[in-house]
């Protein structure tokens, strides 16, 4: 993951979308961008195949992501002696 892409999944789940304020949609110009709107007008539920039960699937993706490196187990038991 490039620092890039890194910083928008952090910006992605503080809230923050680009440009700080709030901007109209491209597609729906009566409609502010929001975490809720890009959801919806993005189809995220269809493209992900993911239920609509859960209200934010990109957050529901990054939250299954490993939170540390994987590091085998022969690694780490070498480590421990």
């Amino acid at each position: 993951m490039t620092h890039e892409e890194r910083s928008r999944c952090i910006r992605w789940r503080l809230g923050w979308l680009p440009g700080g304020a709030p901007k109209p949609c491209p597609y729906h110009p009566n409609n502010n961008l929001s975490r809720r709107h890009v959801i919806s007008c993005l189809n995220m539920h269809r493209r992900l195949c993911m239920p609509k039960a859960i209200a934010d699937p990109i957050s529901f993706l990054l939250n299954m992501l490993p939170t540390r490196t994987f590091v085998p187990s022969s690694i780490a038991l070498s480590w421990a002696c």
